[in-house]
């Protein structure tokens, strides 16, 4: 039987150690997601002979009960198949079926080896996280990024001389509460995305900003005339990776997300290969967007349900 409980500040060291000793790259895979997103998702917890499982108390369905697949040394086949089994007897103890949402294809495919025949999959475009080399995001070089290169030469020209970049201290963190505040107004205003969801990452936003000191984040503010028109950080993961969790910017200011990027790459991810910026969840702009900096592949994501 797993006994799940809250994520606290506390369990950062364990949890990395499983992330960054056996994670995926994945987003999901991040001591900084299970924290933030508490209160979208409900992320739980149970560290159990050598494997990090995490249930999703705000995902599920009366049928379903959702997980992130286990966390540990996969090439343990025989030890991953009982951690999977737990899971399912955790499942079956409240009547439901497991669904593992967002498992990457690569442990899909582990899955179908330890329990052929007991769980069917489906991909998830909407959940593929979106990988760049950092030196294209730092630089928008050749003619790939000849749009995105432009976009950020007329910002700086449009706004010459009223345009200053810093990076996050805490000192700032109130005056970017402040602007997270005036961005959701806007955004649930204008009808912009979902309010539901809207409200959901606002909260996980405060939440990353409320302890930005202590989870050691990195990132940078960009101000106009003196006013903060957008902001940017994320945290290390495994393998080199970097995750970018949060760009926020003011509408109004035309290109400042293409400033974003482009700047918390070049001043906050020196020694990382690659930078993961999430997935899209689906909303048709934001892919538009997400392709426009040309991703070099994707992690692609696959919703994993038993078969009852």
């Amino acid at each position: 039987m797993l006994s799940f409980r809250s994520v606290t500040l506390s369990d950062r060291k364990m949890i990395e150690g499983y992330f960054f000793k056996w994670g995926e790259h994945s987003c999901q895979h991040s001591f900084m997601s299970v924290f933030g997103t508490q209160g979208k998702y409900g992320d739980r917890i149970c560290e159990q002979d050598g494997f990090l499982y995490i249930f999703r108390s705000k995902r599920g369905t009366p049928k379903e009960r959702v997980y992130l697949f286990p966390s540990g040394d996969y090439s343990r086949r025989d030890d991953l198949r009982r951690a999977v089994l737990n899971v399912i007897d955790d499942a079956h103890s409240h009547n439901t079926a497991v669904r593992f949402d967002t498992i990457t294809a690569s442990s899909w495919a582990i899955l179908q080896e330890i329990l052929p025949g007991r769980f069917r999959g489906q991909p998830n475009r909407d959940y593929n996280e979106y990988i760049h080399s950092a030196a294209n995001l730092a630089s928008y070089p050749g003619s790939g990024f000849a749009s995105r290169r432009y976009d950020y030469r007329t910002f700086f020209r449009r706004y010459a001389g009223r345009v200053s970049i810093e990076l996050i201290t805490p000192k700032i963190i109130p005056a970017l509460l402040e602007f997270q505040k005036r961005w959701l107004s806007s955004r649930i205003e204008r009808g912009m995305y979902m309010k539901d969801a809207l409200i959901e990452e606002d909260v996980a936003d405060r939440r990353f900003l409320e302890h930005y000191a202590e989870l050691g984040l990195s990132g940078i503010v960009v101000y106009l005339d003196g006013k903060i028109a957008g902001y940017a950080f994320g945290a290390p993961m495994s393998g080199g990776y970097y995750d970018v969790l949060v760009e926020k910017g003011d509408v109004n200011v035309q290109d400042i997300y293409c400033v974003l990027v482009r700047e918390l790459v070049a001043r906050c991810c020196a020694g990382f290969n690659w930078i993961n910026r999430e997935e899209d969840c689906g909303e048709e702009g934001m892919r538009r967007a997400k392709m426009s900096y040309r991703p070099d592949f994707f992690i692609e994501k696959v919703t994993a349900y038993e078969i009852t």
